[in-house]
């Protein structure tokens, strides 16, 4: 199944699940880990033009459009369950003017008291909201970490905080978090002010 989005005045986008079988079996291993069981969004300004993809996203992942039709258009990936066939639950509307969720939320949306790194200086949401805030919340992920600053609590409040960010003296990421043992998880989850920054994979502020 392919799903157009389109918008007077933009360039339509097409959102496909690539699936590893049947005429894509035989993807090139440089492509696999990538483009393998994921979501594809696809840029294509009509029938017979080049077609150039956007982004290709595993569960939990976002992509983001600024400006389009007035706002910010917002795809995320909540989950893809394997099966005859397999389900993946795709969520997308326009930042500004309309909001979506993949979980049902307890209401709680919160920025990280934690020190963050922003080009391997530290940094924390107090230094988002101090100036600049529209600016130094485009960066990379840092609106992961402060969802309450940066107003992206309608899609990021049930999701891991993309940034390194300190604990104790120690550098940590949710990602390294998210693929150890779940004991590990357990008692890295269980830190204080933890789960406000790996909300996805502590599930603290998150209901399935």
């Amino acid at each position: 199944m392919t799903v157009k989005l389109h918008s007077n005045g933009e360039t339509d986008l097409f959102m496909m699940y690539q699936k590893t079988e049947g005429i894509t079996e035989d993807i090139h291993s440089d492509y696999e880990t990538t483009f393998s069981n994921h979501v594809v969004i696809v840029e294509q300004s009509g029938d017979k033009e080049k077609s150039w993809v956007k982004a290709n996203l595993a569960p939990g992942a976002v992509y983001t459009q600024k400006d389009w039709n007035g706002g910010t258009l917002v795809v995320q990936v909540c989950s893809i369950t394997p099966g005859t066939p397999d389900v993946a639950k795709v969520i997308s509307f326009v930042d500004g003017k309309t909001t979506a969720s993949c979980f049902r939320t307890e209401g709680k949306c919160a920025d990280t008291k934690k020190k963050f790194f922003v080009n391997s200086k530290k940094r924390g949401c107090w230094w988002a909201r101090h100036r600049n805030t529209e600016l130094r919340c485009s960066k990379w992920n840092v609106s992961s970490m402060c969802p309450v600053t940066c107003g992206t609590c309608g899609y990021e409040n049930c999701r891991d905080g993309g940034k390194t960010f300190e604990h104790d003296g120690l550098r940590q990421s949710c990602s390294w978090i998210s693929q150890s043992s779940e004991a590990i998880k357990a008692t890295w989850c269980n830190k204080s002010g933890v789960s406000e920054v790996c909300r996805y994979t502590c599930r603290d502020h998150c209901f399935n």
